[in-house]
């Protein structure tokens, strides 16, 4: 029984410790995560607008 729930506890642990990210590189992941927010909004913005030019109304 405690083989048992020490097999099943290690992947709940591993699996917090891959999604949780130390404190020290938040700063880094918040600016990523700005900059892929530019992207994405100028990727729609030429998706929009060749979608306009492609079906005039």
């Amino acid at each position: 029984m405690r083989e048992e729930e020490e097999a099943r506890g290690h992947p709940r642990v591993s699996t917090v410790r891959v999604w949780l990210p130390p404190p020290r590189p938040l700063t880094a992941v918040v600016a990523v995560v700005k900059k892929n927010e530019q992207l994405f909004a100028s990727t729609a913005l030429k998706i929009s607008i060749r979608f306009c030019l492609s079906h005039p109304h």
